[in-house]
């Protein structure tokens, strides 16, 4: 049954076939619709049954939810799953998303209560509520099943550390997890496990589906979810697409991968962009350590390197006179470094670094620009930045835009700082991000106190031809689906 596509789930297809049968009394349907395996339409199963993570990345309304706490359930019954972790948005979602289809789930031969913060079934097993707003109380688990959902809700500053912590606990026996979410932008979870689907989609399989794939839901329902959303929101929450970059990130993933190289040579000038964290503690804003480098002949921009991280004002200074020292063949002559916090302090801390060296810092003036490299000598240009984090960057991007960046190899952080970055409360700063953008800045001569044109224009003209092809697209789709 599970290789031929059923609108509906298998229980109710047979119910259809077999109406009025006499050896199907009511209790025989109760207890078949019970069962997980007739309870889930057929998109809704795993395409291999050895998984190790399952993912449903679909549209709201799909039934993943639903499905879950079936595939869950079955887990449970046949003693498969023992410990059970369950990790949403907070406790209020947890209770929502899953605790409640869970207590629904449960079959009468194995029912299932709430207790404080679990859930018991009758044959021992046990599920606990975390939460990624506190990301530590994890450690404590030591489970073989955990179920993650709507990483998109979590908080962003903690949401890795709680999934590391969550998949680190989940480890005994056979551990399995499995997952759920609607897309809203890039979200570096959903990456990591789209990277696994790509290596062995046998093993993590994601589930993909829309809104229109439940016959279920009402004509008046779809039209309601037609109009409340539209452009890409609406290929987010209602088709299940996913993005490369957040909505509204003056960035897109394809400029980056497609302007790419893997070395460079002939750089004529090349600075280190330098935005000092204020503490070397777990959890803080870490140091944008970037190196870009200008081409002659208005040949293009190259990010080099990204020496970023937690550093301390000694790190952070040796790091940049070692690339000083290193950097003959790219013409390093070096560094602008943000002086909004720590001002004079930071070239102080350079200097007395590079005099260990037997290097001469020279403070260059405002406006003026980068000579030519003069080996011994390490230019340095300080710089108060005015304005939020994302004005400064329109500039850079509209360069990016251009195809006159080229990020040599691979900068997975950065790109996700820039592909990602939308200034919204609880986000981190993203000190890479700013440090790349000060040295392109600085090489491409852009007064970044004004707005350069370009990207956001084509930013909102996309925005216009997604929403046009949207509506024609789920008009038609709803046309098919609808019973």
């Amino acid at each position: 049954m599970r290789n031929v596509t059923l609108p509906i789930p298998p229980w109710q297809a047979l119910a259809h076939t077999l109406d009025g049968a006499p050896d199907l009394d009511d209790l025989d349907w109760a207890l078949l619709g019970d069962d997980p395996e007739f309870a889930l339409r057929c998109d809704q199963h795993p395409p291999r049954p050895n998984w190790r993570y399952l993912g449903f990345l679909a549209g709201r309304g799909y039934g993943k939810s639903f499905a879950i706490a079936a595939h869950i359930t079955r887990e449970i019954v046949n003693g498969q799953a023992r410990s059970i972790a369950l990790m949403a948005q907070d406790e209020l979602r947890t209770i929502t998303l899953q605790v409640n289809p869970l207590l629904e789930a449960a079959p009468l031969w194995c029912r299932a209560e709430m207790y404080k913060d679990q859930i018991h079934w009758a044959n021992g097993a046990v599920a606990s509520i975390y939460t990624p707003e506190s990301p530590g109380k994890i450690r404590g688990f030591n489970g073989d099943f955990a179920w993650c959902s709507e990483f998109v809700a979590w908080p962003a500053i903690t949401r890795k550390e709680a999934f590391s912590n969550l998949l680190t606990a989940t480890r005994v026996g056979n551990a399995r997890m499995v997952w759920d979410t609607t897309s809203k932008g890039r979200n570096e979870l959903i990456k990591y496990l789209k990277q696994l689907n790509e290596r062995n989609p046998d093993a993590y399989p994601i589930i993909r589906g829309t809104i229109f794939d439940n016959p279920f839901l009402k004509r008046e329902y779809l039209q309601e979810q037609l109009a409340l959303y539209s452009g890409r929101r609406a290929q987010e929450e209602l088709e299940g697409k996913d993005f490369d970059e957040s909505e509204g990130s003056d960035w897109q993933q394809s400029w980056i991968d497609l302007s790419r190289v893997h070395t460079c040579h002939g750089l004529e000038l090349s600075v280190i962009g330098l935005d000092p964290g204020i503490s070397i503690k777990e959890g803080v804003d870490g140091t944008g350590f970037v190196v870009v480098g200008r081409a002659p002949r208005d040949a293009g921009f190259y990010v080099v390197r990204d020496r970023s991280g937690v550093l301390s004002s000694e790190q952070w200074a040796g790091l940049a006179l070692e690339e000083y020292q290193a950097g003959h063949g790219i013409g390093l002559t070096g560094i602008i470094v943000e002086t909004n916090r720590g001002g004079d302090t930071l070239t102080a801390v350079i200097r007395a670094t590079a005099y260990h060296r037997g290097i001469e810092v020279r403070v260059l003036t405002k406006g003026a620009e980068f000579p030519r490299r003069t080996d011994g000598v390490l230019y340095v240009k300080e710089m108060h930045s005015r304005g939020d984090k994302a004005s400064r960057g329109v500039g850079p991007a509209a360069l990016y835009s251009q195809g006159r960046v080229h990020h040599v190899g691979v900068f997975p952080e950065l790109e996700n700082e820039q592909c990602t970055y939308v200034p919204e409360p609880g986000m981190p700063s993203p000190n890479r991000f700013d440090a790349c953008n000060m040295a392109l800045s600085e090489l491409a001569g852009l007064n970044t106190d004004k707005s350069v044109p370009g990207v956001r224009e084509a930013r909102a003209k996309q925005e216009q031809q997604f929403h046009q092809q949207l509506r024609a697209r789920l008009q038609q789709m709803s046309k098919r689906s609808v019973i």
